[in-house]
């Protein structure tokens, strides 16, 4: 009956865990790079896009702008890191209901990202970043983990 991806507390805690390993060392090196005004461009369009997204439309364009952070880190294999992550992870975000605030919450928390990779502060991002996935972790262990 258990089919789902993460279906287990112990399949959704490595999710969680693969997840944020990946995704703070992606925003990490992001911040690390001399962004070209190019991905700098593709960066605000990136965030732009996902703040003016519907409840429908969010989760696609917040993949979206999770890649774009892994695409300016110049780094094939981490775009594919977190193609996987974000397959991953939206497995169990489909699986949980999305409401406005949770939505408003998750733009503020980008755009403290997308910020600290523009200032190219590493240390601003890690925490940033934290805050993101430890609140969407938060959420799916409440909807998701058994009794």
């Amino acid at each position: 009956m258990h089919e789902a991806a993460g279906s287990s507390p112990a399949e959704l805690e490595d999710t969680l865990t693969w997840r944020r390993v990946i995704e703070m060392g992606v925003a990490e090196v992001a911040a690390g790079q001399d962004l070209t005004a190019p991905q700098r461009g593709q960066l605000a369009a990136a965030m732009d896009t996902s703040r003016q997204s519907s409840l429908a439309e969010y989760r696609r364009l917040d993949s979206q702008l999770h890649l774009t952070w892994a695409q300016v880190t110049g780094s094939p294999s981490l775009v594919r890191s977190v193609v996987e992550s974000r397959t991953r992870a939206n497995k169990l975000l489909e699986r949980i209901p999305m409401i406005e605030p949770n939505l408003a919450h998750s733009h503020e928390q980008h755009q403290r990202i997308h910020n600290a990779i523009l200032a190219g502060d590493s240390a601003a991002v890690r925490t940033a970043m934290a805050e993101h996935l430890d609140g969407t972790a938060a959420l799916l262990r409440g909807f998701l983990a058994g009794p």
